[in-house]
């Protein structure tokens, strides 16, 4: 599937095209569109971490059951990223970049917020699957593991 960013549009969220330093390690013809200052964040680490070898935003989609249409949609995790661990293995993971009101029924308040955990629970099971028939690993980011919160 083609990639299709939603457009940049005025938020209280920070958004924008990442300047990328290190343009051999960005493997996409996508531009780096960051749609919140967490997902900046990560580009700057995926940029300069001398680990990484490969890095995309959005890089492909993952088709999968909406539990609220009940109806197949596609999700576009936010971040393909190939590195070296410090065994010296060559891994590939996606990542994605969610606040803990999204992405767990204990921190979700309000019926939109229940709503949107249903929604991104779906799309990571079909996620994690997808990373299982991939040999991907699936890496889920929330402000406790960017910044201690």
């Amino acid at each position: 599937m083609q990639f299709n960013p939603a457009k940049i549009t005025n938020t209280k969220q920070a958004q924008g095209i990442f300047p990328i330093k290190n343009i051999k390690k960005y493997k996409s013809n996508n531009p780096p569109i960051y749609r919140s200052s967490w997902e900046k964040d990560i580009m700057v680490s995926l940029d300069m971490n001398p680990a990484v070898t490969e890095w995309s935003v959005e890089p492909f989609s993952i088709p999968y059951q909406c539990p609220i249409e009940n109806k197949m949609k596609n999700y576009f995790p936010d971040f393909y990223v190939r590195y070296i661990d410090n065994k010296g293995i060559e891994k590939a993971q996606i990542i994605e970049v969610k606040p803990l009101k999204q992405c767990y029924m204990q921190y979700a308040k309000s019926k939109k917020d229940k709503m949107v955990v249903a929604i991104n629970q779906s799309k990571w099971a079909y996620a994690m699957d997808f990373c299982k028939r991939n040999g991907l690993e699936f890496k889920l980011i929330t402000e406790k593991e960017l910044y201690g919160k």
